[in-house]
């Protein structure tokens, strides 16, 4: 299991660099679908030659996965342009990363999988770490304080963990869904494909939006923050695929995105210059404090 922690912990560093290609894009004016189509570019081509002897047996059940988590990738793209415009980077992120929950509790009522009491109490920590980091909101100037703002931006978040939750609970659930008449999981035995479509699809709507409303912007914010969100983002869901069949999701998703959150919010202070605040404290430690307490 060692090894399946430390992948875990690797792929939340990697989302972490990955969230914050978003935000160097958006200090260039850059929109966050502009930022995922290198994403998408990288990921389709990637994970499309990796599943080269995939795409022939795979299933329409993982094809139509694919498509469908794709369009729902690029509702999350969209809101989350929409939340780094009123918020600074972290709690949007948080609000991103909170997508894990509904993957343990599938797998905990679906797969059988149980939950010790320190792994209860590493989700309460993450689930802290969440809040904490969307209190920040209130502490950043780009932040308007009337009720109605303030509902909008809360709106948003929720908006956030909803949507991102679909292509991690969607690999959890290939990896129980069997490929017709064999043993063989479905993420194992077409995973890359499943990716590689999403990631398409990505691609696609995203350049459709963008063509439409005349919203490309090139400039040396695109290709740094496209290069670090296909870099972190593309990797960082690799090593979920290589872990989603071998690991409690416990480990994959909410370790993994408690990783993401804490590095996240140093690389907002540290690199991006985000004020820290007494919420970014309590984000950080109750990240910590996840990450000792799953086990």
């Amino acid at each position: 299991m060692t090894s399946e922690v430390l992948l875990a912990l690797l792929s939340g560093l990697m989302f972490a660099i990955g969230g914050a290609g978003y935000k160097v894009g958006a200090n260039g004016n850059v929109h966050t679908l502009q930022c995922a189509a290198f994403l998408s570019v990288v990921g389709t081509v990637v994970f499309g030659l990796f599943g080269w002897n995939e795409w022939h047996g795979a299933s329409m059940f993982a094809l139509i996965t694919g498509f469908v988590v794709g369009v729902m990738q690029y509702v999350v793209i969209s809101l989350l342009r929409t939340a780094l415009k009123l918020g600074p980077l972290s709690p949007a992120w948080c609000a991103v990363s909170l997508g894990f929950i509904p993957v343990i509790i599938y797998s905990a009522l679906a797969c059988g999988e149980t939950l010790s009491v320190w792994k209860y109490l590493s989700i309460a920590a993450t689930v802290g770490a969440i809040i904490s980091a969307s209190q920040s909101s209130g502490d950043n100037a780009a932040v308007k304080h009337p009720v109605k703002d303030k509902i909008f931006y809360c709106i948003i978040l929720v908006l956030l963990v909803v949507t991102n939750c679909t292509l991690p609970l969607s690999l959890k659930i290939c990896s129980q869904v069997m490929m017709p008449g064999t043993e063989v999981p479905t993420s194992s035995a077409c995973g890359n494909v499943i990716l590689s479509l999403v990631y398409f699809m990505i691609l696609v709507c995203g350049a459709v939006d963008l063509t439409v409303r005349k919203k490309w912007v090139f400039n040396r914010y695109a290709f740094l923050g496209g290069g670090l969100l296909a870099v972190g983002a593309s990797s960082g869901y690799g090593l979920q695929l290589l872990l989603v069949d071998k690991a409690p999701a416990v480990i994959v998703f909410a370790l993994g995105n408690t990783v993401s959150i804490l590095g996240t919010a140093l690389i907002s202070v540290i690199i991006l210059r985000e004020k820290i605040t007494a919420s970014w404290f309590f984000t950080v430690g109750f990240s910590v404090l996840a990450i000792l307490l799953n086990r």
